[in-house]
């Protein structure tokens, strides 16, 4: 295994990671930051995309690079080396996301059965790629939760295959772009459904050179059974003046 000395970057799955997100940038500014995002392109395929040297750019001012992309570049981040902490937000059913979401008003007012339906097949299909898993089990505790799991994750070794690319081998960080999720309709993209480059390009894959693909060097995935689960009624350690502020207002849609 490696000790990974980085400032990790996050990506959220399930159906309160926008609210997550959101609430990690307001709130600590100072930890978590958003990469920019490539928006003009000659070509659709190329629009909405994240250059890897964007997160490095992130990482390199010691914060977390906060990331809304697909499953599929989850695998090419750590392909890239960038070992992205990967948590999942698990609702035991519809009513618990409308509570939750209830809570924070007409912006975030989304279908609550097609956001469960759509967390429930991206766990089937992915879970392997999750470094923890969150519970709702509480609506009071899961923000907390989760700044705690970032934490932790961020101090865990990762298990990595002895025959890991060398640096000369990686990808430039110019020439490697990242779909972000507004690339893909939201219906599509927990079935991995990409363009016809795939979530990872690479600019030289149009010169002949040789295609990126996922290789043994890639860091040992959890078995589902493995993967670390944390409930939200548990306790964790942050100061109490640190109170969800929510707004009451406008809650019930």
């Amino acid at each position: 295994f490696i000790i990974v000395t980085i400032i990790r970057p996050v990506v959220l799955f399930g159906p309160l990671a926008d609210i997550a997100r959101d609430r990690l940038l307001k709130e600590h500014p100072d930890l978590f930051e958003l990469p920019r995002i490539e928006t003009q392109s000659p070509t659709k395929a190329r629009a909405n995309v994240i250059k890897l040297q964007s997160i490095k750019n992130v990482i390199q001012r010691n914060r977390h690079c906060l990331l809304d992309v697909t499953p599929t570049a989850v695998e090419q981040l750590n392909y890239a080396q960038c070992y992205p902490i990967v948590i999942y937000f698990k609702a035991s059913d519809r009513r618990q996301i409308k509570q939750i979401r209830n809570e924070y008003g007409k912006l975030y007012q989304k279908s609550s059965r097609r956001l469960f339906e759509s967390s429930e097949r991206l766990e089937f299909l992915f879970s392997y790629l999750f470094t923890s898993v969150i519970k709702l089990d509480s609506t009071a505790n899961w923000y907390k939760t989760l700044k705690a799991q970032i934490e932790i994750e961020q101090e865990q070794p990762i298990w990595m295959s002895d025959d890991r690319p060398a640096d000369k081998d990686l990808p430039n960080s110019d020439e490697y772009f990242i779909s972000t999720r507004k690339s893909y309709s939201d219906e599509n993209y927990t079935r991995d459904e990409s363009s016809p480059d795939s979530d990872m390009m690479n600019m030289q894959q149009r010169k002949g050179k040789n295609y990126l693909q996922r290789v043994a060097s890639d860091p040992v995935m959890f078995p589902r059974d493995k993967i670390r689960s944390y409930s939200t009624d548990a306790h964790h350690g942050f100061d109490e003046d640190e109170e969800d502020e929510e707004e009451d207002d406008d809650s019930n849609f």
